[in-house]
């Protein structure tokens, strides 16, 4: 949730929003101008061009659906509004394709995926094979569509190297996830108590790579290429104390119990149509008759 005190959390990510509001301070006024005449119109109170500045960004509404967690919200306790918490939408059968994971029942497994943006980085996948062919372990690396398999080869007999992978059912069976830090792959593995290795793309990758490091689920590292030696070191300390992996399953549970989607959806019925009808609403959840509930005058 975007606040003020966020600028407090992080110095480079404050640095380069305060360049990017200094850069746009001539449109700043002519932006004043045009939002005080709409203000005006729509009967909402001018508080001043710093509040609404940030305002623009938070959008803070009577009721604030949040998919992520209050631990990982910085200054949580700072935040003004109504703001509900739900954790991540993981949808079951997500993936329709299913993969047999007994050859990974014996070994660590670790999963490789720099998203769906920014996942045409040759050298990257090159440097993961370096760090882990001769290791005892199993990897999954998903690298995109547009990568031609052959460009990686000689493929190691421990590498499992594809264009695209069901990631919900790999995190299941997944011991270090190795993630451009994208917060849905980032959600997505520490609700299946995955610890992560964040090798962030864009500032806001390395923010959370920052904020959940600090929590202690996740290592980052903040050059685009690291080297094999490096990426085999640090997932080497993921895998190996035990400490990441508790406080991945802490985390998780705390995403889990969340509620997620169907948390969400109640939120949103119980303000449309008042605590009283929460018995009426959960139980018409799976009977579609939610819409004869007439909502509150």
């Amino acid at each position: 949730v975007s606040s003020p005190w966020i600028l407090f959390c992080d110095l480079k990510f404050t640095a380069i929003i305060i360049a990017s509001l200094l850069k746009g301070i001539p449109r700043i006024f002519w932006a004043r101008r045009i939002g005080m005449k709409l203000m005006d119109k729509t009967g909402v109170e001018y508080r001043g061009i710093s509040y609404h500045i940030f305002d623009f960004f938070a959008c803070v509404g009577e009721l604030n659906i949040v998919f992520n967690s209050k631990l990982y919200q910085p200054y949580v306790d700072k935040l003004t509004g109504d703001f509900q918490f739900v954790g991540p939408s993981i949808p079951q059968n997500r993936d329709s394709i299913h993969w047999d994971f007994s050859r990974y029942t014996n070994k660590k497994v670790i999963y490789v995926s720099l998203g769906t943006i920014h996942n045409q980085d040759i050298e990257f996948y090159q440097n993961i094979i370096t760090a882990f062919a001769h290791e005892d372990v199993e990897v999954i690396m998903s690298v995109g569509k547009q990568i031609a398999l052959d460009l990686l080869d000689p493929i190691p007999s421990n590498f499992t190297v594809a264009n695209f992978v069901p990631q919900l059912e790999v995190l299941q069976h997944t011991d270090v996830f190795i993630s451009h830090g994208g917060m849905n792959s980032l959600n997505e593995a520490l609700y299946f108590n995955v610890p992560v290795l964040v090798v962030p793309r864009q500032i806001e990758q390395e923010f959370n790579g920052k904020r959940l490091a600090k929590l202690g689920v996740a290592k980052l590292l903040k050059k685009k290429l690291p080297s094999a030696r490096r990426i085999n070191s640090v997932v080497k300390e993921l895998l190996e104390d035990p400490s990441y992996k508790l406080r991945a399953r802490e985390y998780g549970e705390e995403l889990r119990s969340s509620g997620g989607y169907i948390a969400a959806a109640d939120r949103i019925l119980e303000f449309i149509y008042g605590t009283k009808h929460k018995d009426r609403i959960v139980a018409s959840r799976s009977s579609g008759t939610v819409q004869s509930l007439e909502p509150l005058q």
